[in-house]
């Protein structure tokens, strides 16, 4: 089961209706707002959503820690991740920036959980 533990998040405000992407990757969009969709690779990934705000509304975002990660493909733990353009974790490849190391993996769709590593370094 996917836990979260010594995790740090920031209060930033939705830009956009979030309500469907809680624990994915966002991206800013705005002076202290955020948005989903982030750029397939992570180079723009703030943090993971920890909450479901609909727009204008107080959105959670964890910059460190373990965390709670919607998978956006079956991997395993230990595997270096970026995000996918959904927002979900996905394997690093060389080149991307990779935003953490998977403690828990699982299934397509599947939450698993992640030490946030976001760095930029290239995986």
């Amino acid at each position: 089961m996917a836990t979260e533990n010594a995790l740090k998040s920031i209060p930033y405000t939705a830009s956009a209706d979030l309500s469907a992407l809680q624990y994915t990757f966002v991206k800013m969009s705005g002076d202290y707002s955020v948005a989903g969709a982030p750029a397939a690779g992570g180079a723009d990934a703030v943090g993971i959503l920890q909450n479901d705000p609909v727009s204008g509304a107080a959105a959670a975002v964890a910059v460190a820690g373990q965390s709670k990660i919607v998978l956006g493909a079956t991997l395993t733990a230990g595997t270096k991740v970026t995000c996918s353009a959904a927002g979900k974790a996905v394997a690093a490849t060389t080149g991307q920036s990779y935003l953490g190391v998977l403690v828990e993996g699982g299934a397509l769709d599947q939450i698993g959980a992640i030490v946030l590593d976001n760095k930029g370094a290239a995986a």
